[in-house]
């Protein structure tokens, strides 16, 4: 007798074991199983893949044709993940609070990030005077990841600070 309880116990540990194994099988199968066929959508492949950062303006003085010469310069960052063509269009503002005039735009040539760099730019323009004192300016900044041929929709606006840049 004690020895037929010994092996139903034995049995008894080893059905726990197994039933255990199959929960935990079916656990992680499970989810896979209902979720369906995958979707060959564009933003399957670069969705989340870069980061794209708009940089605060910033006035600088710079030689252009031999003279000393006060731009502002638009800074942007791109970082990705993953490798990906990135396709940016920055457009510049003056902060006039409603009425916010755009004074330019621009659209880089495609540029291709690599797996886990980041790529800078710097955007030198033009200081504009568009009213009597400091000129309030900020960027935006809209970008496509794209792979193979596929790109994402156009996201963004990102959209910097206002920094006043002192009357010219």
């Amino acid at each position: 007798m004690f020895v037929t309880s010994k092996a139903k116990k034995v049995r008894s540990t080893r059905g726990r074991v197994a039933l255990i194994s199959a929960l935990s099988v079916g656990a992680a199968v499970l989810p896979v199983a209902l979720a369906g066929p995958a979707q060959a959508a564009p933003t399957q492949y670069t969705q989340n893949a870069c980061t794209v950062t708009a940089g605060r303006p910033v006035s600088v003085l710079r030689f252009v044709n031999f003279r000393l010469v006060r731009q502002i310069n638009y800074p942007v960052s791109v970082y990705c993940k993953y490798g990906r063509a990135v396709n940016l269009l920055q457009t510049f503002h003056e902060d006039d609070g409603a009425n916010d005039q755009n004074i330019g735009r621009v659209s880089p040539p495609l540029v291709w990030v690599g797996p886990g760099r980041t790529v800078s730019f710097n955007r030198y323009q033009p200081i504009v005077n568009t009213e009597l004192g400091a000129e309030e300016v900020y960027q935006k900044v809209y970008f496509q990841e794209g792979l193979q041929g596929l790109w994402t929709p156009w996201q963004g606006p990102r959209t910097t600070l206002t920094t006043s840049i002192p009357d010219v």
